[in-house]
Order: structure tokens, then C-alpha cells, then sequence
């Protein structure tokens, strides 16, 4: 029994007569069964808070559209006002209809304070919500969203055929104002702090995106849905437990993971000689080993460092790998096998000489035993000097020794030759670079722990193992080789000009004969710019591609080698093509512009050098010999064979989807520029690059240390057409991080600060004060000034500087970007930022072409500058008083300080460290005697008689008391400041008088009771104030 509505809810009044005949009908209905009903056909009036977890994953009460069982839900925060708003919703309804039954669209209110109509607007929408209408509502709302007074909103009720008495009542409801305000609330709660922002299954979208940038999420939410599948069955919705895999809150995870049915599931570690861990560990290392290896202990050290990171989230699996010709090594590895519960102790024991070199057939160890009665009692010696049981010796016989046959051959299986270690699958062989080994472990760790929100502990280990990369290309449009059907995609990625591409064709040849039906090829081209003839045989290829000889000839061209100007026609001929068509196609606009696609595609997915091939998306580089070949192939047939039909549609595409790394990313966010005055903070790259990225960051998220990795590259790949600025944004629940932003500027003010930046992302795990002055001394710092600027105000007042531009600019998480000024938020992998820098180039080139720039034009102002922020205050007209800053600048602060006052260095000193920030403001510094009085010292004059404003800061605080400010002290402060001594002599003047009472008018005119006084940006604030204080008063 239930309402007969699909999303919406009675009328408050309707509900009046419907709790009445409840209550007549309450003793003839169980109790369970009405407390299924709820009030609006909904939801029940009594429903708890609902969660982050809930509000992200479902309709809760809310408007919704589509399926309600949906594996993707997409909760929009939205104000029928704003015009982004409106022209977002076509593409809410393409979606809709490009994925049936899919999603599930939830709307919720977020009416922005300045849009004046927003608010009603939202509460007749809810009102039109309860009689059933909303939708037929909500885009009347927005078809005229210009039009929205009360008349306007009756007007478009009536319209809607809705009960017009209800309308008015439920739309000014208490209940409803109670959603509107609880909407409000999570969106701010969400860093939804501007509209339209979407959440995919908890996944952040902002702005009117393009439909691509939804279908992205939404490609990757559903694939991973598939992959959900496959786990044990879930006791919530897909949904929610995507969105609860996506929410980054230990507190969800933990919510989430007992949603999940906990099925026992023990991770098959074959024979392994024992382990150290739990199973519910998120990181499990496979340590595969000899004793006598020369490696053995450094390699040790490496897996301690490791544990020490990361403690209990670790297991070592110890895997012994004997060599073949040392007997002594299968000896202990069997010994080791045969000590079942007591392998860890009889480890430790052989750890332990070797570390003391007692061990036989060690590095610098002369004993080296091989017949089986010496190696027997050496084997005896070593267990009775750890006070060990020597039965187990006893024990190895042909059997035991076949064992560590067994581990060889497991060993080679997994590619281990010798010493190597296994991080979640990823091998090292020998002792790893720390650049390679701590990125590599993090980024296990963090995939193992989304893992853990999504399957059961015991499977975490077992599903990161299998996980396994894959690199998407779109072939649509490209001409392919072989059997369509094919369950193997090569994309070749080539340079007819490359010796080495030459090299690969035979491989090629013999694969195609080998696997006839089960290999299709594609072409990626992509010429080498130091190649001359590459881009037009690229071109000539693609226009022979026009007329279905594309492959053909390809092949005539790498047998043609060397390649002239000539070469191409004569192919083209004896191909039989119709010369004068292809001449023209390789000619044309479409052939350079398929060529320049191909190369953003390469771009893009980090591909730099040819040849390279992507078998099923996995990357084999260089001119491989056919054995590496049909080793991919094979893994990929064997992989077809399990996944036969569990994957819909295009075997390829659906097999590239389910990468961890997603096959295609969020757009970044389109609309307004924001503005940010970039003289403040450290930037690298062109001094008046085309493209400027600012990336607001915080040096102990794992995040902001992950996309290092890709901004780093698009520096190498741009070069001066790119320049990268950082700002530092340290979030509160990292304790480490404002320390570290303080310790990089103190770098800066030497000269290294990006040194010091890569030092500390590169280390981030060990943040902190020892790191920091390691760094320093590393980087052959002055400690003592390192000390002392890191400490100091002014490093506290840059941090706070950045903390305020990205508050500014609707930042709340970390990493954040503007990318000339476009927010695009997230350690997004480098083909979505090279994407969008190159949209932003096409932007330059476009204005340079329609002349809208000049040559002394600064491209990031000229980008930005549509959105720059506006002074919003009556600025103080301070003429004659020291200065620095534009009058036009967006902030003001003004100090007004006697320095015979105690309490005026301390302020002072706030006040300079601020000036160092070099923040979009004019400051002014007005320096005043006792207030209430006329007069002042001859040390205010001093400070008054310099319009330079530094010069009369360095002056104020080189008097060292405030209580004698005579002649002596006032000439001593001035040779201690380094200005000219002529200072005294104007300070003497007449003249100086008059400035003097200026400065004492300033004040009384603009309330100034006492000093030391601030007033920023038009408001006063009396009594001291530290830096972090000054800044966060700006508006």
C-alpha cells in the first residue's frame, strides 16, 4: 500500500485531513506497516539527520529524476537565478537519455545571498514539489529566470496546473524554509560554495560543465559498478557504496565496510616461509631472497623503513629464492620452510649472522661449505648460537631440498631472478631508489585503502594484486588491422622516419600470423620533430588512409627507407590511389589536423618516444623482439578467457574502463576567471607564459605530493609557455603542513625555495623539524637567518596570504588549480591538465590572431583580468603619509603608530611583515604622537619626512627604547637604518611640523583614540594585531 505519486509529496494541507483519517485508521493498521507510509509518500516526519554518505548517494527526501536504483547518483547544488544553472540542465537530460536506468539526478537548493530571488524561487519550487509538479516546475524556473517575483512565481504555478491555496501556504511553510536552510548547510558543509556543483556518486564536478566532463565520471562510476559485481553482494545500493569508496573520511569508510558482507576470503600466499602482519594489512610485501646476496641487508632496511611508515597497515611475506650453484642458500632456505612456528626465530637467527658476519659463504665470510656433512653442522653451529633446537637439520633431506626447486621456479614465474620485493604486486628487483620505492608504496596504499571500503580485509590484498593499469585510446575513425572481433587491441603509436619503428615490423609481421584471428592493430602517428620527412609521410599516410590503403601504405613506407619528398607520389602510384585526391588530402586542414590530434593523444597519455605499443592498453616501449610480444598477448588471451562475457559491449573499451588510472578525466571548470595578484608567491616557468597555473597546495597531503609528478611534466613538455605558481594552503588536520609552508618560504628568502618544495614533497612522510633543517643544511642554507625567517611574522603572514586568496577564490580542499584563473580541482593525472592547457593556447592563439593582444600585453592579466576583484570600500585619502601600493589596488592598510607608545614595534613589525606579502594593497603607515595632543617627538618627524614607506618602517624599528627619543637616539636609529643622515636635518624643519599635524588630524578624523590602530580595508581595529589577523580582515 502506497501514495500514488513516483517523486514527489502531498500538500501541507492535504496532509491535515490525511494525519485525521490516520487516526481513525491506526488501530486497524499494524504499527510497522504505518511507520512504512511517512508523511509525503517519501519519507517518514520523524527521519534522523540524514548523513554525508546518504545525502551524496541518494534522494533522501529530495526532488528526484530517473532510476531510482541507479548505480550513479548525481546530487546537484543549485540557485534557479543563475544563469550557469539554467544552461546546465539540456545536459542533465542528455545524460539521462544517453544512459537509461543508470542514474539517478537528486536537486537540492543552495540560493546564493545575491541573487534576491533565488530564495522564493526555491521555496515554490519545493511547494510545486508536493503537489506532485516539480520538474514540470523547476524548468519554468529556469526557461525564465529573469522573471521571478511572487507575481511571476504565481503566474508559473498557474501554468503548472498547480492547487493555488496549497502553493501559497507550502511555500512559505516552516518545513520548507527548514530544507532550503538544511540544503544550504550541506552545501557549505561540502565545499559546494558556488552554483551549479555536482557530486557523482560523491565525486565533485563544478560548474556548467560539458556533457563529456559528466560521461567521464560517469564511464568510471559504472565500471567500477561492474567491478562491484563481482564482490560479495552488497546490503546497500551500488550507489552508496560507490559513493562511500569515493568519500575520503575514514569515518565513512568505516560506515561503509560494514555494509559490505564479510565473507571469508584468505589471500592465497603459495608457501610462503612465514609472515610478519596482519592479513587486514593495506600494503603486503613479497620479500623474495637469499641470505648471502650481497643485497640481503640493505634490502632488509628498506622493508623496516617501510614498516616503520606505515606499522601495522604492513605484512612481510618472506619468500626464500636460493640460488642454484650456492648449496649453502637452499640449505637455509629449507631449514627455514621445515622451522614452521618458529621460521620468524630461525630468521632473525640467520638475520643475525649474517649482520655480524658469522654467516657462511657471506660477502667477506672465507667458510663456504658444499658437501652435505659440512653444510649439515654449519647449519647445526648457526641454530645452537640462538639458543635453537638443531632437530630441524635433521629433517631436510631430498624432499625439503626440492622444496627450494619449487621457490626457484615460483620465483622466475613472478619475474624474480634474485633479491626482490613486491609492494601490492608492483616488483622491484634489487634494492629500489627511494624516488621509485616511497611514490610506488604510497600509491598502493592509497588504492589498497579505497579498496578496503569496497570489498571485504581478506580480498583487499588479492584484488590490488590484479589491478592492473591501462591506457585508453578512442578508435573511432582510426582504420584497423585484423579481425575486428579481436579480443587483443595493439595501438601502435610510430614515426615512418624512426629506424627502431622499422626494427618492430617483423615482430608485427609474426603476430599477426601467429594469433590470425585474435589481434587488431591501430596507428597512433607520431612524428619526431628532429625527423624531417616524418609529418609529410605521416600526412601522406593519412590521405591513403582516405581511400582505404592506409595499412598498405604504412608498410610501403617503412620498406622505402630513407624517405624523400619524392617517395610519397611514387607509393600513392603504384597503391593505384587517385593522385589528385590524395595530393589534396594530404594537403588539407583535416590531414594536419588528425596528425596534431594524434600527438595531444600521445601527449597526453605520457608517450614521448616511438615506437611504443598499447597491448589492451598496457605500454610495451621500443622495438621489442617478438617474445615480449607474445608474453602480453598471451597474459591478455588468458585474461579474455576469464572475462568471457562479463564485460558488455566493445571487449577493448569495457577491458580499458576498468583501469584504476581512469581512461578519461573531469574537464576542468568552465565559466567565470577568478583573479588571483601573483607577486606574493613562488612561481616557476615563463615570466609571461601563455598558460599560468596556480596551485593552491598543502606539502603533507599525499594528494598534492601525487600530482608533482604530472605538473613536473608539463613543464618539460611546454616549457615558457607554461608557469606554475605555487600558494600555500595548509589544512588544519595536517599538523605538519603550516610548519613546512613556513620552512619553504625561509628557503625562498635565500634563493631555494623550489629546491626546498621538491625536498619536502619528495620526503613528506617525514615532516617535521629535523627534516626541515636537514633540508637546509643540504641546500647549504644561512641556519641562523633559516631559523629565524621561518619563525618570524612574515613567513606566518605569507601562509595566511595564501590561505586568503584561496578563501577568495572558493577553495576548500587540496590540490586546487587555477589555471588561467579556470578552477580545476584535484591530483587530476597530466593528460587532464595537458588538455586543458592546451585549450588555453588555443585561447592565446585565437586572441593574437584577432589582434585582441598586444606585445606588452601580461597574457595572465589580460585572461584575468575580466573577473579581477573590486575594491568594495571608501579608501582613506592619506596624502603625504610614507606609501606603498597603487591607489587602485584592491585592499588598504593603515597603521597608525607613535613609537613612544610601547606596544608600537610589535605592531610595526606585524605591519612590515605584511608589506613583504606583497598583496594586491596600498599601505600607508601614519605615524602620530600621543593622541589627543598636537605635538610629537622628533622621531615622529623623522618618520614622517620620508614618502618611502620601507625606509620609515626600517627607522621606526631601529629605535631601541620608547622612552628617550631625543636628537642622539634619533640620529643612532637613522646610521642604524642605513638611510642618509640628512634625515635628522629635515626632521628639524618647520616644514616637518606641519606634516606632523597632518598625521594627527588623519587620526582624530578617522576615529583613531589610541595607537597603535589598524585600519584594513576601510575597517578599524584597535589594539594589537598579528599578521594572520591583518589578513584575514581583508575583504
Amino acid at each position: 500500500m502506497g501514495f500514488p505519486y513516483d517523486e514527489q509529496a502531498m500538500t501541507f494541507s492535504t496532509r491535515i485531513f490525511s494525519s485525521l483519517a490516520a487516526l481513525v485508521l491506526l488501530s486497524l493498521v499494524p504499527a510497522a506497516a504505518f511507520a512504512q507510509w511517512g508523511f509525503d509518500g517519501v519519507e517518514a516526519p520523524t527521519q534522523p539527520a540524514a548523513s554525508e554518505l546518504q545525502v551524496l548517494s541518494g534522494a533522501y527526501g529530495r526532488p528526484w529524476k530517473g532510476s531510482e536504483n541507479a548505480p550513479v547518483t548525481i546530487v546537484e547544488f543549485s540557485d534557479f537565478e543563475c544563469p550557469f544553472c539554467a544552461k546546465v540542465g539540456p545536459t542533465l537530460q542528455a545524460l539521462l537519455d544517453q544512459y537509461p536506468g543508470q542514474l539517478q539526478i537528486v536537486f537540492r537548493n543552495n540560493p546564493l545571498e545575491f541573487h534576491s530571488h533565488a530564495r522564493g524561487a526555491a521555496e515554490a519550487a519545493l511547494a510545486a514539489h508536493y503537489q506532485g509538479r516539480f520538474w514540470e516546475f523547476h524548468d519554468l524556473l529556469f526557461a525564465n529566470n529573469k522573471a521571478l517575483t511572487d507575481d511571476d512565481l504565481r503566474t508559473y504555478a498557474q501554468t503548472a496546473r498547480l492547487d493555488a491555496p496549497s502553493f501559497e501556504v507550502d511555500r512559505k511553510a516552516s518545513e520548507t524554509a527548514d530544507r532550503i536552510d538544511e540544503d544550504i548547510r550541506w552545501a557549505q558543509q561540502l565545499g559546494a560554495n558556488g552554483t551549479p556543483t555536482f557530486f557523482v556518486n560523491g565525486k565533485l564536478l563544478v560548474g556548467a560543465q560539458p556533457i563529456s566532463a559528466f560521461s567521464a565520471l560517469i564511464d568510471e562510476e559504472l565500471a567500477r559498478a561492474q567491478v562491484l559485481s563481482k564482490l560479495p553482494a552488497l546490503k546497500t545500493s551500488v550507489s552508496e557504496a560507490l559513493t562511500a569508496l569515493n568519500l575520503e573520511e575514514g569515518a565513512f569508510l568505516g560506515d561503509y565496510k560494514e555494509a559490505v558482507e564479510r565473507v571469508q576470503h584468505p589471500v592465497a600466499i603459495r608457501s610462503a616461509a612465514f609472515t610478519e602482519g596482519s592479513s587486514d594489512a593495506l600494503l603486503t610485501l613479497v620479500r623474495y631472497f637469499h641470505y648471502t646476496d650481497p643485497e640481503f641487508t640493505a634490502m632488509g632496511a628498506q622493508v623496516e623503513q617501510l614498516r616503520a611508515l606505515y606499522g601495522a597497515q604492513v605484512r612481510v611475506v618472506y619468500e626464500p629464492l636460493p640460488r642454484t650453484l650456492s648449496p649453502i642458500d637452499s640449505w637455509l632456505g629449507a631449514v627455514l620452510f621445515e622451522a614452521g612456528d618458529e621460521a620468524a626465530a630461525v630468521h632473525q637467527c640467520f638475520l643475525t649472522a649474517r649482520l655480524s658476519g658469522t654467516l657462511a659463504c657471506a660477502p667477506g665470510v672465507q667458510t663456504c661449505p658444499f658437501e652435505e656433512p659440512e653444510l649439515r653442522a654449519e647449519l647445526r653451529r648457526l641454530l645452537q648460537s640462538c639458543a635453537l633446537g638443531t632437530a630441524i637439520v635433521d629433517r631436510i633431506d631430498a624432499d625439503a631440498l626440492a622444496t627450494m626447486d619449487a621457490q626457484r621456479e615460483k620465483g622466475r614465474n613472478y619475474g624474480a631472478a634474485g633479491n626482490a620485493l613486491f609492494v601490492n604486486g608492483r616488483r622491484f628487483d634489487g634494492v629500489a631508489a627511494e624516488s621509485e620505492l616511497f611514490p610506488v608504496t604510497q600509491d598502493q596504499y592509497d588504492l589498497a585503502a579505497k579498496l578496503a571500503a569496497a570489498v571485504p580485509a581478506e580480498l583487499v590484498y588479492e584484488v590490488a594484486v590484479n589491478t592492473t593499469e591501462r591506457a585508453y585510446v578512442d578508435l573511432k575513425g582510426r582504420t584497423v588491422r585484423g579481425a575486428k572481433s579481436a579480443p587483443v587491441t595493439v595501438v601502435e603509436f610510430s614515426d615512418f622516419e624512426c629506424p627502431f619503428c622499422a626494427r618492430a615490423l617483423p615482430s608485427l609481421k609474426s603476430l599477426r600470423e601467429k594469433y590470425p584471428d585474435q589481434i587488431r592493430f591501430y596507428a597512433v602517428n607520431l612524428p619526431l620533430s628532429f625527423h624531417p620527412e616524418a609529418r609529410p609521410a605521416a600526412l601522406a599516410a593519412w590521405a591513403a588512409g582516405e581511400q582505404g590503403k592506409f595499412w598498405e601504405y604504412h608498410d610501403a613506407l617503412f620498406e622505402s627507407a630513407p624517405l624523400t619528398s619524392s617517395t610519397y607520389e611514387t607509393l600513392a602510384e603504384q597503391l593505384g590511389l587517385d593522385l589528385k585526391r590524395w595530393n589534396k588530402d594530404r594537403a588539407s586542414t583535416a590531414a594536419e589536423n588528425a596528425i596534431v590530434a594524434d600527438e595531444k593523444l600521445a601527449r597526453e597519455l605520457g608517450i614521448s618516444g616511438t615506437p611504443n605499443f598499447l597491448v589492451n592498453g598496457r605500454l610495451l616501449s621500443g622495438a621489442q623482439p617478438l617474445e615480449s610480444f607474445v608474453a602480453l598477448v598471451d597474459e591478455e588471451l588468458n585474461a579474455a578467457q576469464l572475462l568471457a562475457g562479463k564485460l558488455e559491449g566493445d571487449y577493448y573499451e569495457a577491458l580499458t574502463k576498468l583501469s584504476p588510472k581512469p581512461a578519461k578525466t573531469a574537464a576542468a571548470v568552465d565559466g567565470e576567471r577568478v583573479f588571483v595578484p601573483l607577486g606574493a608567491f613562488p612561481s616557476k616557468g615563463g615570466s609571461n607564459a601563455a598558460v599560468t597555473i596556480i596551485e593552491f597546495s598543502d606539502f603533507q597531503c599525499p594528494y598534492c605530493s601525487k600530482v608533482q609528478a604530472a605538473l613536473g611534466q608539463l613543464m618539460t613538455d611546454y616549457g615558457d609557455k607554461v608557469r606554475i605558481v605555487f600558494v600555500d594552503m595548509p589544512l588544519s588536520f595536517h599538523a605538519q603542513a603550516e610548519p613546512a609552508a613556513r620552512a619553504a618560504w625561509a628557503a625562498g628568502q635565500q634563493g631555494k625555495y623550489w629546491e626546498f618544495h621538491e625536498a619536502l614533497f619528495s620526503q613528506q612522510l617525514a615532516l617535521g623539524d629535523d627534516l626541515f633543517v636537514r633540508v637546509a643544511e643540504e641546500l647549504q642554507l644561512d641556519i641562523q637567518r633559516f631559523e629565524q625567517d621561518r619563525s618570524g611574522e612574515a613567513s606566518a603572514a605569507a601562509v595566511q596570504a595564501g590561505i586568503a586568496e584561496a578563501q577568495k577564490a572558493g577553495l576548500s580542499g587540496t590540490p586546487s588549480f587555477l589555471i588561467n584563473g579556470r578552477k580545476f580541482v584535484g591530483a587530476q593525472p597530466y593528460e587532464a591538465f595537458a588538455a586543458l592547457v592546451d585549450e588555453e593556447l588555443e585561447t592565446v592563439k585565437t586572441m593574437t590572431k584577432e589582434k585582441k593582444l598586444k606585445k606588452k600585453d601580461v597574457l595572465y592579466e589580460v585572461l584575468t583580468g575580466g573577473t579581477r576583484p573590486t575594491v568594495r570600500f571608501d579608501k582613506l585619502k592619506l596624502a603625504g603619509m610614507p606609501t606603498k601600493g597603487s591607489k587602485k589596488a584592491v585592499h588598504q592598510v593603515v597603521l597608525f603608530a607613535d613609537v613612544s607608545n610601547p606596544f608600537a614595534q610589535d605592531a610595526i613589525r606585524v605591519f612590515q611583515s605584511v608589506v613583504e606579502s606583497d598583496l594586491d594593497a596600498q599601505f600607508v603607515f601614519v605615524p602620530t604622537g600621543p593622541t589627543g595632543s598636537s605635538e610629537g617627538s622628533l622621531a615622529t618627524r623623522a618618520l614622517l619626512v620620508t614618502d618611502d614607506l620601507e625606509q620609515s618602517l626600517a627607522l621606526a624599528l631601529s629605535f631601541t627604547s620608547s622612552e628617550d627619543l631625543g636628537e642622539d637616539e634619533v640620529a643612532a636609529a637613522i646610521a642604524t637604518a642605513g638611510l642618509d643622515d640628512k634625515l635628522l636635518a629635515d626632521a628639524q624643519k618647520k616644514g616637518s611640523e606641519k606634516t606632523l599635524k597632518s598625521a594627527m588630524k588623519l587620526a582624530e578624523k578617522n576615529g583613531v583614540l589610541g595607537t597603535p590602530t589598524f585600519i584594513v580595508d576601510g575597517k578599524i581595529s584597535r589594539g594589537p594585531l598579528g599578521a594572520g589577523e591583518v589578513l584575514s580582515r581583508m575583504q
